[in-house]
Formats: C-alpha cells, sequence, structure tokens
C-alpha cells in the first residue's frame, strides 16, 4: 500500500510586471473561506508568477466543489496544486496543509480486507516537507514505513514504526501519540520525495487480513501529520471514522517553500526578479540541500517581506 506524495516543479520566481501586483496587495489579503492568502499567494491573479512555466505554485484556487465527485462544498475551499490549504504562514515561510490519511479495512461482510485508499505526493522545487511532520501509524498490529527517492538515489533514508495494542483494545485512551498502544510516531528524513506503506508482516488467515483486525478493530492508517496537531483518539482504532473521512483530515501537514532555483546571492543579482521586495528584508537559502530562497523580515520587524515596504517596525 502506497502513500507517496506529489507535488509540481517550480523555476524562478517574481516577473517585473509583479510591482503593480504588490501595490495591489497592499490591501488586506485575499480571502477564501475564510482563509487568508497573503502574497506571495494569490487566487487567480497577483500572485508570485513563474516566467515561462504553466506551473504557478503560488496561485490559489478558490474552489466551491469537490475534486473526487464535484460535489458542491459547504464553503469554499482554497487549493494548492490539489490540496486543501488550511493556514499560510508567510513570516515563517510555510503552508499548512489538510493531511490526507491512507487506510486499510477490514470488510465484516465479506470476510476479507477492502482494497486500500491511496494517495500520492512528491515534494519538488517549491514545497518541501518540513521536520516537524511526523509519519503516523494508528491501528493494532500496523507496521508502517516510508522512504525517500532523492535525486534518483532510491532508499537512501527508510524509517518505520509499529503500532500495536499489546495490552488490548480496553486499554487505550484518548490523548498523545505514543508508542504504548494504538499509535506510533516516526520522524521524515530528508529527501526530494517519499513513498510510503504499510507492511503486513503477521497475518491471522488464509485470505491475508493482518493479525488485530476484524470487527472490534477494523482498519489501519498511515498518514504525515504535524507532530504539534495530532491527538489519538481511541475511536480511530475501534471504528473506521477516519476511513469515512473521505481521504482527508483536519489535522494539518507542514511544508514550507521556497522561491526560485537560486541561492540568495545568485537572485539578488538580477534585482527585477528578487521577491524580497522590502527595503530591509532578509534572504535565507532554502534548506535540504536544495537551491531556492525565503525572505523574512529581521527582528524587530515584522509584515510581509514579499511587498514593497512590507516589514515594519514594532
Amino acid at each position: 500500500m502506497l502513500l507517496p506524495l506529489l507535488i509540481a516543479a517550480l523555476v524562478s520566481p517574481w516577473l517585473p510586471a509583479a510591482a503593480a501586483a504588490a501595490e495591489c496587495h497592499q490591501q488586506p489579503p485575499q480571502q477564501c473561506g475564510g482563509v487568508d492568502i497573503p502574497f506571495p499567494f494569490g487566487i487567480g491573479h497577483g500572485y508570485l508568477e513563474t516566467p515561462g512555466s504553466k506551473a504557478q505554485p503560488f496561485n490559489v484556487t478558490c474552489s466551491h466543489r469537490a475534486d473526487d465527485d464535484g460535489a458542491p462544498r459547504p464553503k469554499p475551499t482554497p487549493v494548492v496544486d490539489g490540496m486543501e490549504v488550511l493556514r499560510i504562514d508567510v513570516l515563517r515561510g510555510r503552508i499548512y496543509t489538510k493531511s490526507m490519511v491512507s487506510s486499510w479495512c477490514y470488510n465484516a461482510t465479506t470476510g476479507s480486507m477492502d482494497d486500500p485508499t491511496t494517495w500520492w505526493y512528491e515534494s519538488a522545487t517549491t514545497f518541501r516537507f518540513s521536520e516537524d511532520n511526523r509519519l503516523t501509524v494508528v491501528g493494532c498490529n500496523a507496521f508502517g514505513i516510508i522512504w525517500s527517492r532523492d535525486g534518483g538515489a532510491d532508499d537512501k533514508y527508510l524509517v518505520g514504526c509499529n503500532a500495536t495494542c499489546s495490552r488490548g483494545v480496553r486499554s487505550l485512551a484518548d490523548g498523545s501519540c505514543s508508542n504504548l498502544g494504538g499509535c506510533c510516531q516516526a520522524p521524515i528524513p530528508p529527501g526530494s520525495s517519499f513513498e510510503a506503506s504499510f507492511f503486513p508482516y503477521d497475518s491471522n488467515s488464509s485470505a491475508g487480513i493482518p493479525a488485530g483486525l476484524g470487527p472490534a478493530s477494523p482498519c489501519v492508517y498511515a498518514m504525515v501529520v504535524d507532530k504539534e496537531a495530532f491527538e489519538f483518539r481511541v475511536a480511530y482504532i475501534t471504528t473506521d471514522e477516519l476511513s469515512r473521512a473521505g481521504g482527508s483530515w483536519e489535522v494539518p501537514m507542514v511544508l514550507e517553500w521556497a522561491v526560485g532555483d537560486q541561492t540568495c546571492e545568485a537572485a539578488k543579482k538580477n534585482r527585477t526578479a528578487y521577491a524580497c521586495r522590502s527595503d530591509i528584508s532578509k534572504c535565507s537559502n532554502a534548506k535540504n540541500g536544495r537551491p531556492g530562497y525565503t525572505c523574512s523580515c529581521p527582528e524587530g520587524y515584522e509584515g510581509n517581506p514579499y511587498l514593497p515596504d512590507g516589514c515594519k517596525g514594532t
């Protein structure tokens, strides 16, 4: 069962014509469904553009319909590259998206396992996994693994954890995820893309049903979530609540973004294309060993470093 993760690549930052857009964005940020969409992101216009490329990762779609079946949403939803946006933090260079859940469930009617639900994700130049994320596995006897595919070097990093209910389901309690029962977490290694899967190392029938699964514990789950935002619930073990969530969840996954494919030093040579527009903004090279940069306000200032005069003294 796979849970690979997929985002399109990006090339360079700012169009010279974006100065007018920046002036427009001195107004309050655009909104979609109650979520602020600050520059360099924008809804359909006024975003940080990528010249010569069809991929515009800072372009936010304000969607009124679900992607899977086209059904109307209860409220407009901001979407970036297929992911629902929960919050954008410009000062920290982070975007919080709704975490997707991969599940594998026992079907009491057929007495066998249903087909797994999966999703794919591959980080690229613009968006990268934050180290604040954790591979989170939920279930009884659920062993999840995640490995990186970085620069063609398959399986450069490999981590996993095993969620068990060794003391029985009745011994579990709501609270933080721990290795004591029903839930486990593991850090995600650095890499440009990831692939995760369940490993049913033990089964209790010829049908290949993992030991521990059945009517009392119908599903196992694997997901990538912000370690600070996850709260374990016993209902995740005793019901199919997470699988009925339609593959999406309100707990966020944290992505960091980078502008362009150059270092700060190289980008500054082309002032019209340099995205740190505030005169006192700071430029920092992107993490994870890949090119690109982010902008921030220096200590004692706050605001939006991607706008002219965007950093204001506190």
